[in-house]
């Protein structure tokens, strides 16, 4: 290699070298504000009372000490109960018209804010398995409050909080009756790589979604996802509840959806489709199949 040669090589990786601490540089602010508390992200969009729903508030702490804020919303004649969690941009109050459907139906329902969201105290989120600690701590309080006995405990979460919900199912294997995933993403660093355009990110510490399932393969888990969603495929879904041996589970899609299925055109096949599910999965444990969504 002649030295014009050995000049240009080593500009060029001079180049590559500084595009890369720069790009990391980008990503690491990024990350910085999507995990740090976000005033938008405080702010309740409404209140169960806006919707004409009876409630009143709780408080968890987490192991890091943490406190956990929470609505609890009874249902007459409860058949059981729904640990709700948000999706990293949201706080409880973005779940609220989903509670509504279960409330109306027979569930009770608690929907908190995960740490650093919403009511919730923390100034950092988190991406992994710690978010899974938000929720066992509101499970444990609902618990010891007496509000959660005998009845069975549903585990719901929303793309980040599906994520939690499953992680935290893992932590605590009796902890849930069953499971409703919607929109869980299947990579959170290849979701950050879309966010940043950037063509590589460091790994992240979000735990391993794959071995979660795997570890749940008796847990009757259903997984709700547009066919249009970013984040997850169907392929994807399908590859994990590829092992799951319970006859309740199911990958469920909806047409023409994106990002979360949830919506006033898929109001009504939405219920239908979470009611066939609790009614398979809980049954045994005291559900009532002939009441209906």
């Amino acid at each position: 290699m002649n030295r014009r040669t050995r000049i240009a090589v080593g500009i060029t990786l001079t180049g590559l070298v500084v595009v890369g601490i720069a790009g990391r540089s980008q990503m690491l602010r990024m990350r910085a504000r999507f995990e740090g508390r976000q005033p938008d992200l405080d702010v309740m969009r409404q209140r169960p009372a806006d919707l004409g729903l009876q409630y009143e508030s709780f408080n968890a702490t987490n192991p890091d000490g943490t406190r956990i804020a929470g609505w609890w919303v009874p249902a007459e004649s409860a058949l059981g109960s729904i640990l709700m969690v948000h999706g990293f941009g949201g706080n409880k109050s973005t779940m609220l018209s989903r509670a509504v459907t279960f409330v109306e139906t027979g569930f009770n329902v608690a929907l908190i804010d995960l740490r650093a969201r919403g009511e919730s105290g923390g100034e950092r989120a988190d991406l992994g398995p710690g978010a899974a600690d938000d929720v066992l701590a509101a499970a444990d309080a609902l618990r010891s409050s007496g509000r959660v006995s005998i009845l069975p405990l549903i585990g719901y979460g929303l793309s980040h909080g599906a994520r939690s919900v499953l992680l935290a199912a893992v932590k605590s294997r009796s902890g849930f009756a069953a499971i409703i995933a919607e929109a869980p993403p299947f990579s959170l660093r290849e979701g950050l790589k879309r966010a940043t355009g950037l063509p590589w990110v460091p790994p992240l510490p979000e735990g391993d979604l794959a071995a979660t399932f795997e570890t749940l393969r008796e847990q009757p888990t259903l997984l709700l996802l547009g066919d249009r969603d970013p984040e997850i495929s169907v392929e994807q879904a399908k590859s994990f509840l590829s092992g799951n041996i319970h006859p309740a589970s199911s990958v469920e899609v909806f047409r023409n959806t994106g990002h979360g299925v949830f919506s006033t055109d898929n109001r009504e096949e939405y219920r239908r489709r979470t009611a066939t599910f609790l009614a398979t999965a809980i049954k045994a444990r005291g559900f009532s199949p002939s009441r209906s969504m």
